[in-house]
């Protein structure tokens, strides 16, 4: 009888345990500070591989974060804008970004964070929205254009006080399907998908420092 009463109210406590962990979890908020205008900064060129084919250049992307406080589920709360692209000293070809052609920024959004809210979050996975990158290589004989929302990591270092942490760098892991963009415009030449990898990463200008509460 002791058993068959204390499965019962293992039973009856499982459903409650994961409803106050999921109304937890839909509690946490992230703030970034300072927020306002931000650049990521790649240390070593970015990787963009195409069928084979391969450019690297260092480049620079500028925007802006929210402060929040951000919702951390659902996932995609926006949490900025990329509104520019700078690239240089590229090897193999060019990557340019057609942020002018669409006339809008490329949205940023928190996605989720890897590790255990809120006390031992290791990075946080950010969403970049409509990314659109023209590929060119032989002097411009293969010009592709590739678009797709584009994911990173953006790594954190855990602070002093609970559920704070501060920025690291953000990396674009190749092998990952959420660094994979599909051919949007392209014609002899083109392969229909091209990936981007930054292992190295790039950093956060200025470091912020992200709460989570």
């Amino acid at each position: 009888m002791k058993k068959s009463l204390r499965s019962c109210l293992l039973a009856c406590a499982v459903p409650v345990v994961l409803a106050v962990c999921v109304a937890q979890a839909d509690a946490f908020r992230v703030t970034f500070e300072p927020a306002g205008a931000v650049s990521f900064t790649s240390a070593l060129s970015v990787l963009f591989e195409a069928g084979g084919l391969q450019v690297r250049c260092l480049i620079t992307l500028s925007g802006s974060l929210l402060r929040g406080p951000i919702a951390s589920a659902p996932p995609g709360s926006s949490v900025g804008s990329i509104s520019s692209m700078r690239w240089r000293s590229c090897l193999e070809g060019e990557i340019s970004a057609t942020l002018v052609e669409s006339r809008a920024p490329w949205t940023l959004r928190y996605e989720e964070s890897r590790g255990f809210l809120p006390t031992a979050v290791t990075s946080l996975v950010l969403g970049i929205d409509r990314m659109a990158l023209n590929f060119s290589i032989l002097g411009g004989f293969v010009n592709c254009l590739y678009s797709g929302n584009v994911h990173g990591d953006l790594t954190v270092a855990r602070a002093e006080r609970s559920g704070v942490y501060t920025s690291g760098r953000l990396l674009f892991i190749a092998g990952e399907t959420f660094t994979l963009m599909t051919l949007a415009r392209g014609g002899f030449g083109c392969p229909t998908t091209m990936v981007v990898e930054d292992i190295t990463g790039s950093t956060l200008s200025p470091r912020q420092t992200i709460t989570m509460s």
